[in-house]
């Protein structure tokens, strides 16, 4: 009976010690977030994926931007007064890590990434839709293509290190920091700590109704936006490198064709050597000055022109063997005539 009275007191004391950090809504951002940059992430080389990014991209930038609100008018512990974020409170929190941990909300580094991924966040959505609409003209200041390009793909890449110092801190205090609950606090909402619960309010709550529906709607915009023509611009890259490396001379394809006409049109061979003549002559390269490149086999326009020149150049030897075998009848005929006279 002792031993199930114990029992009973502590799960009566652990219920109590579990207290509501997070509300429903920060949580359903907070993975709504995740789902959007991962999305959005991976979907940003290909053409054919680009209405995703966009979407996605708008998704994550519209619950960032939001989120940002809250940190003003939202509750207790998502409220940016209760992030610690002093040189002290850092320095203390780095020294006690491993023995204790007394922050209930966001701890002095958690902050310092959290506030960076909320700006670094939308400032790499606000990029990605001044390229996206190709917008060059921002509060009065005139933006390149370039300028906004790499703009956006250096947010890019900052938010995801965010993202991994995020996860990273999460398996530190997962490991160092157990009993207080902070991995589970992610679905659960709740902390294995005794204090203030989380609180919203009504305008809180009224507010949560735009926090995630406006995103979402931008997000349905955004899909709907016209993908602009090389969007893929590493494959653009890539094709424009190795075209320069196999025709260094952008008449290079049109060369051979003529420089073979020509020789073809020298020629005095009958129509069985121009033939192979022109075979012979078709695979060899074609040199003009300090450049040189082979001829397109795929040319139609080639193929076309060699086949009606050899055509003429058969008829017209055709044309001379029956003048000459007429020529050599009409010398025999009068030959036999002068021999019966």
């Amino acid at each position: 009976m002792r031993e199930d009275k114990c029992i009973i007191n502590n799960y009566i004391k652990f219920k109590k010690m579990k207290t509501k950090i997070w509300s429903l809504t920060t949580r359903i951002s907070h993975w709504l977030l995740a789902l959007g940059f991962t999305i959005a992430y991976f979907t940003g080389e290909n053409e054919w994926q680009m209405n995703y990014h966009y979407a996605f991209g708008a998704l994550a930038g519209g619950i960032l931007f939001f989120r940002i609100i809250y940190g003003f008018i939202g509750s207790k512990y998502s409220r940016f007064r209760d992030f610690p974020m002093s040189i002290s409170q850092q320095i203390e929190f780095l020294k006690n890590y491993f023995s204790k941990n007394t922050y209930v909300g966001h701890n002095p580094l958690a902050s310092i990434v959290m506030i960076s991924m909320m700006f670094v966040g939308v400032f790499t959505a606000f990029t990605g839709y001044l390229w996206a609409t190709e917008t060059s003209q921002f509060l009065g200041f005139t933006l390149t293509e370039k300028m906004v390009e790499e703009s956006h793909e250096i947010g890019a890449k900052l938010f995801l290190i965010l993202v991994f110092a995020h996860l990273a801190g999460i398996l530190a205090d997962t490991i160092f920091h157990r009993k207080t609950g902070t991995l589970a606090s992610i679905f659960t909402g709740y902390k294995n700590v005794e204090t203030e619960p989380e609180n919203s309010n009504m305008l809180q709550k009224i507010f949560s109704i735009f926090w995630l529906g406006i995103p979402m709607f931008l997000a349905y915009l955004a899909f709907g936006l016209p993908v602009r023509e090389g969007e893929n611009e590493r494959e653009q890259k890539d094709d424009d490198e190795w075209e320069s490396l196999l025709y260094p001379d952008k008449n290079s394809e049109r060369r051979p064709i003529n420089i073979t006409l020509k020789m073809a049109k020298n020629s005095t061979v009958d129509a069985a050597s121009s033939a192979s003549s022109n075979r012979n002559i078709e695979p060899t390269i074609a040199v003009s000055g300090d450049n040189y490149s082979q001829p397109n086999y795929q040319d139609n326009q080639y193929y076309a022109t060699q086949n009606q020149f050899e055509d003429d150049e058969h008829e017209k030897n055709e044309h001379k063997r029956e003048h000459h075998h007429n020529n050599e009848y009409h010398k025999k005929r009068h030959h036999d005539e002068d021999n019966d006279d």
